[in-house]
């Protein structure tokens, strides 16, 4: 499939709001597209399985032991204990989502 580069969300215009992954900016597209884009999201795109697994992904580095969590960030791989600094891990995973799967 190929998408005309003018419809292309990019990841700097692209926000959760209320849930749903959304355009910060409207008018930077052809009009209606932002609803469109909004309502795509949950049907078509990947957008809920990848936050899923970044979820499953997220959860299963909790439980980790202490020696294992501590090489990790002695390495720089990973700070588990820092991972939704601003305590609103929706949103966070939301940022984790679009910085992982949204090249643009």
């Amino acid at each position: 499939m190929r998408t005309p580069k003018h419809l292309l969300a990019s990841k700097d215009n692209i926000e959760l709001l209320n849930g749903a992954v959304a355009i910060k900016v409207a008018s930077s597209y052809p009009e209606g597209f932002s609803e469109w884009y909004t309502n795509f999201q949950p049907d078509y795109s990947k957008e809920a399985e990848k936050k899923c697994c970044i979820k499953i992904l997220e959860d299963g580095l909790k439980p980790l032991p202490d020696s294992l969590r501590n090489k990790l960030q002695d390495l720089r791989l990973l700070d588990i204990d820092n991972r939704f600094p601003d305590m609103n891990e929706e949103q966070e995973l939301c940022q984790h989502f679009i910085a992982t799967y949204l090249t643009n």
